[in-house]
């Protein structure tokens, strides 16, 4: 009974492990005005592309890395979520959480309050 235990105990532990490789790929955030695709690279770049439901399209890339406590960084993100003066600008740092399920889903926390996040689509 012991040995289940622990083992039970070691996956649920290592289900939320993350590592920078874990990260690389295509992650999708679906809002009610539109969807947000966010691809990163080995390279640490990422390419960030918003379609609104008008159909109107906006790109952005920059640079990002992992750092401890299983969060990641973006450098020149910008959020879709909180337009200001009608206008969409640019983080410096943009600090988020990383997470993986139990059942391997790896997502990036957006807005925890407003139930946003991306999703990994792919690990490409």
């Amino acid at each position: 009974m012991r040995k289940e235990l622990l083992i039970f105990c070691c996956l649920i532990v290592l289900s939320g492990c993350m590592n920078e490789q874990s990260l690389i790929g295509v992650y999708t955030a679906n809002y009610k005005f539109g969807i947000d695709t966010l691809h990163l690279y080995k390279d640490h770049t990422f390419k960030q592309n918003f379609t609104a439901n008008s159909r109107q399209s906006y790109s952005n890339e920059g640079t990002w890395k992992f750092t401890s406590g299983n969060r990641i960084q973006l450098y020149d993100y910008i959020s879709y979520i909180q337009p200001i003066a009608g206008k969409f600008e640019k983080t410096s740092i943009w600090d988020s959480e990383c997470r993986k399920s139990f059942s391997g889903e790896v997502s990036i926390v957006i807005n925890d309050d407003l139930d946003y996040y991306y999703i990994k689509q792919s690990g490409k």
